[in-house]
């Protein structure tokens, strides 16, 4: 429980005048990742998929429980995140993120904005995501960070998304 003081601290001072972040860094991709092994679980998805499905549920459910509570507790916005991209393109094929992530992240949102409707969701990738920024917007993404001009036009993203997205 002492894990969400910071946050309870942060409302009691703060939540009557800025929007208090609770973070959920290294949602599923990462986390999965750093207990597995980059090389293994980049395997895993490919040759082992019924092990990286359980594997990814697994996480899912301390997420859940993360992000309840944070919502519970008042927070404004949740911080999300995976680093899919590299300076050019995704780490992941579209329809290996479609198949394992995407489902995933869809159902937390959704979770948490049945404990705070009005609850927004943050999202930091690194590197060049835009084959699947559409995705996350349906998934309930609101805010998207980091958008690198080295591996993204922040232009075209804002004419392109930017009715939908927040940069």
């Amino acid at each position: 429980d002492q894990r969400y003081d910071s946050v309870r601290r942060l409302i009691a001072e703060h939540g009557a005048t800025h929007a208090i972040v609770g973070g959920m860094p290294c949602t599923f991709f990462e986390a999965a990742w750093y207990l597995r092994g980059y090389e293994e679980f980049l395997t895993d998805l490919m040759v082992n998929k019924d092990f990286a499905h359980a594997l990814l549920d697994r996480i899912f459910g301390f997420q859940l429980v993360t992000g309840i509570k944070l919502a519970e507790e008042g927070a404004d916005i949740l911080w999300l995140g995976d680093d899919f991209g590299t300076q050019h393109s995704l780490i992941l094929s579209p329809e290996i993120w479609r198949e394992f992530f995407k489902p995933r992240y869809a159902r937390l949102i959704g979770e948490f904005r049945k404990v705070k409707p009005d609850v927004k969701i943050a999202y930091h990738s690194d590197g060049n995501i835009e084959t699947i920024i559409p995705e996350y917007i349906e998934a309930g993404v609101d805010i998207l960070n980091a958008v690198q001009p080295k591996s993204m036009d922040t232009a075209h993203l804002k004419r392109r998304f930017g009715d939908r997205l927040s940069f």
